[in-house]
């Protein structure tokens, strides 16, 4: 995981206080599967933010782990178009690897909760079908974080 570490902050600028915040691409990766951001999604993305970095701050005796500057400078990066699937996916699978170092399976399923909740926010057509609410690279993204987060 280290040798992971050290890449990504060398290939994607990542700092030693913003890898705290990698539990938040899933979401994000989750938000750019139909190629663009609503704002629903996006005020979501930023109320999860806050919540995860005053969590970090509680869970660090009240300590400030992560800014909520550098967060949301975090979050600016990933939502820049246009957006690059690649590292997306890089940083998700990091983001997994982190996650599942914790025994406690809660943060797992507050993550894939937080994605869920992004799909069903925003659909990028209407009308939609009975099974359009979600788009196919939605539910494809879902059942691979279900899967890769050992949430069964």
């Amino acid at each position: 995981l280290s040798d992971a570490l050290e890449s990504l902050v060398n290939d994607f600028g990542l700092t030693s206080e913003t890898i705290y915040l990698l539990p938040l691409v899933p979401l994000a990766e989750v938000m750019w599967a139909d190629g663009l951001l609503q704002r629903s999604e996006i005020d979501f993305f930023h109320d999860c933010l806050k919540h995860h970095v005053d969590n970090l701050s509680r869970l660090a005796d009240n300590q400030e782990v992560v800014s909520m500057a550098e967060a949301q400078t975090f979050a600016r990066d990933l939502f820049k178009a246009p957006h690059d699937p690649v590292k997306l996916h890089r940083l998700r699978e990091l983001a997994v690897q982190v996650l599942n170092l914790d025994p406690d399976v809660e943060q797992r399923r507050t993550v894939m909760d937080s994605c869920l909740d992004l799909a069903a926010i925003a659909v990028s057509r209407y009308p939609y079908g009975k099974r359009e609410r979600v788009m196919t690279a939605e539910k494809q993204l879902l059942r691979e974080l279900f899967e890769t987060l050992k949430l069964q």
